[in-house]
């Protein structure tokens, strides 16, 4: 299997990729599957025919090729796994009947394949030269902590970087006071940093160690910070129950932020918010965990 790689990273757990690689034969299907690690068993979620063109190589081996694109990898929290930096990731891996599981090359060695190919023309060559330690098993991980990234599996982010609705963002720091003036000069902007991003406690909320991320805004000539309820956080009716942070226990008194559903993670063990694509869009939807499942407009 060439695609994906050993240590592939995609943007996000729902980035579609592509799958493919060489068959030594094209009457066989290839199942692809990934594992699922509370079951501990393989699991098929595509079967790919081969093409019924042959190649031809140095050694006189024929190859068929096969691959399939835009296909999104299971979604399960069963699937993914957490490797040695933190990153969620899930194991793959392609079989056909005829001569069992592929072989898996790694992202970092991928010249070895190109640069082996080119000088010998031979694919045996390149499997005895190239193949990945961890063949056949390929791991395809979402890289996280950064800014803009998602959340580790801990729900930490890198230093510097907090964690909120799921994603790591610069940390908010404090507006500084206007530094002193000296007699004459003009009176300083007491708007100074509007637009900038800030967090607070929203009033009616009742865990009062929830924190929702909204912006500072101009009000009576004073910098206020301004989050917006079904954007920025959840609540029911203005309150009491406002949405949870990644990671954070969920249940029915208790909501997560947009873009997240409650649900149950068997790496924790625990019923917690966790990043959801169907909830992310249209902007502003809430996930109402009285309805397990189901993407609800905030109230």
């Amino acid at each position: 299997m060439t695609n994906p790689l050993n240590h592939t990273h995609i943007d996000r757990k729902n980035t579609p990729i592509n799958l493919g690689g060489y068959n030594m034969a094209s009457t066989t299907g290839v199942s692809v599957s990934a594992y699922n690690a509370r079951t501990s068993q393989w699991v098929t979620f595509a079967t790919i025919t081969p093409s019924t063109t042959p190649y031809t190589d140095s050694d006189g081996t024929t190859w068929y090729s096969w691959g399939q694109t835009g296909v999104v990898l299971p979604q399960n929290s069963d699937y993914w796994r957490a490797n040695a930096k933190n990153e969620p990731t899930i194991k793959i891996k392609s079989v056909t009947s005829a001569t069992g599981a592929h072989y898996t090359f790694d992202a970092e060695n991928s010249a070895c394949v190109i640069n082996t190919f080119l000088a010998t023309g031979s694919g045996m060559d390149v499997i005895n030269a190239c193949r990945s330690s961890n063949a056949p098993v390929a791991e395809v991980s979402v890289p996280c902590g950064k800014s803009g990234e998602i959340c580790c599996y801990n729900g930490s982010c890198n230093t510097g970087f907090s964690c909120s609705g799921g994603l790591c963002s610069p940390m908010t720091m404090p507006v500084p006071p206007p530094p002193p003036t000296n007699p004459g000069d003009p009176p300083p902007d007491p708007c100074t940093g509007a637009g900038s991003p800030c967090m607070m406690h929203p009033s009616g909320c009742a865990n009062p160690n929830f924190q929702a991320k909204g912006t500072y805004q101009c009000k009576s000539q004073k910098l206020v910070c301004v989050v917006t309820q079904g954007t920025d956080y959840c609540a029911i009716a203005g309150g009491p129950v406002c949405g949870q942070a990644y990671g954070q226990p969920c249940g029915a008194n208790n909501l997560c932020a947009p873009g997240m559903s409650c649900s149950y993670d068997s790496f924790s063990g625990k019923v917690i918010c966790m990043n959801d694509a169907a909830c992310s869009t249209p902007p502003g939807y809430c996930w109402n965990s009285n309805q397990l499942g189901v993407c609800a407009p905030s109230l």
